[in-house]
């Protein structure tokens, strides 16, 4: 019995991020989660470059980071585009963030698309480099064109 969960577990390492079916609710529309009330959730400004960058440059260490244990050949998740992001000042900064996505598969085939949601928590306190805090994050298979 032992083995079949460390069988389990090996594979499940070795699939990395995985991209589950879409259903209706599991990818949220940002913009009904903002607020106009102070110290809430804004939405963040996606024509400012800058700010664009600075997502993408959080995402990004966030999914190297998630990742990091992959074994050598499993599929790994790229960022393709922010699609939505909204953001909540606190003591550091919350971010939910939709964003288009892309899981390879080394020597194999095309990767998959799909769109994924995370919500990621970063301190004021730590380096600019260090990868945010993932709170909760799923990521949906967009099925291919035929």
């Amino acid at each position: 019995m032992r083995s079949f969960f460390f069988i389990f577990a090996i594979l499940a390492i070795a699939n990395g991020l995985n991209f589950v079916p879409d259903r209706p609710g599991l990818i949220p529309d940002l913009t009904k989660l903002e607020s106009s009330e102070p110290f809430v959730w804004r939405q963040v400004d996606l024509s400012d470059q800058r700010k664009v960058w600075d997502l993408e440059h959080l995402v990004s260490l966030s999914l190297d980071d998630m990742q990091k244990a992959n074994l050598d050949g499993a599929p790994y998740v790229n960022l393709v585009k922010i699609e939505q992001a909204i953001e909540e000042v606190v003591t550091g900064n919350n971010y939910a963030v939709v964003f288009s996505a892309e899981k390879g598969y080394p020597f194999l085939r095309e990767p998959d698309n799909g769109r994924c949601f995370f919500t990621m928590f970063k301190s004021k306190d730590v380096d600019e480099n260090a990868a945010p805090e993932v709170t909760k994050y799923v990521c949906v298979l967009i099925p291919g064109k035929e």
